[in-house]
């Protein structure tokens, strides 16, 4: 009959992988950019206004439309002379 062969103990020191580990992790954090979050622009023609409009959407999906008052035309020459 065969004897069984006893298990041998293996020790790996892990601390040169942790150390690289680490290293790595510290590096990416410390040279990673982050792009700012995208600013969609919808082009609208607002009514009575004959014009397209850039308005930005925010990310909740809502917009900020602020339009300069409207002018009547006889302001509008009287300030031109």
């Amino acid at each position: 009959m065969r004897r069984k062969k006893g298990r041998v103990n293996v020790f790996i020191d892990m601390t040169p992988m942790v150390d690289v580990t680490m290293l790595l992790l510290t590096f990416f954090m410390l040279t990673t950019q982050f792009l700012p979050p995208p600013v969609w622009h919808s082009e609208k023609v607002v009514e009575g206004a004959g014009r397209a409009v850039g308005a930005p959407i925010e990310p909740a999906g809502t917009t900020r439309l602020a339009m300069p008052p409207r002018v009547p035309a006889r302001a509008a020459a009287a300030r031109r002379k």
